[in-house]
């Protein structure tokens, strides 16, 4: 009997109801935000790792002055950060411009869990991009030094 009346209670019409298009699109990319989130930012950190690996001289990876092949990483890592910041960019627009649409003809817009994740993975690649760019700033600085100094023992 309590059965029935809970049976009763219950209102199908929201299940029977169709779903907008924007309805459609937020339920559908709302379960490919997180792990979205968690890879961006994986390969966000990863290349924003100046190479955390211990060496064998304990040095924990760092980049030594005068070494042209991890100064050729790092550049390469700071362009890549800077290539996904610029991909983020684009679908951020691109997610925007759609909800502007759909809100244009009248659809109800709740909220795009999926631009929420590319504006996040976003400021964090750019947070990554600037703490990278000064870290091969330092390099090149710490670079300029050691050869300077190499060209005055070797005339």
């Amino acid at each position: 009997l309590e059965e029935k009346d809970q049976d009763e209670d219950y209102d199908d019409t929201i299940d029977s109801r169709p779903m907008s298009a924007s309805e459609l699109l937020a339920q559908s990319m709302g379960g490919l935000s997180r792990p979205l989130k968690t890879r961006l930012s994986q390969v966000i950190m990863s290349l924003a790792s100046q190479g955390g690996a211990v060496t064998g001289d304990g040095s924990g990876g760092a980049v030594q002055p005068g070494d042209d092949e991890d100064t050729s990483s790092s550049l390469n890592r700071l362009v890549a950060i800077y290539s996904v910041s610029g991909l983020l960019r684009f679908y951020c627009s691109a997610i925007e411009k759609a909800l502007e649409k759909a809100q244009a003809e009248n659809e109800v817009i709740t909220e795009s869990p999926l631009l929420t994740t590319c504006d996040e993975c976003l400021a964090e690649a750019a947070d990554c991009y600037v703490a990278s760019l000064r870290a091969y700033g330092a390099m090149l600085g710490s670079h300029s030094l050691s050869s300077s100094q190499t060209e005055r023992i070797w005339p």
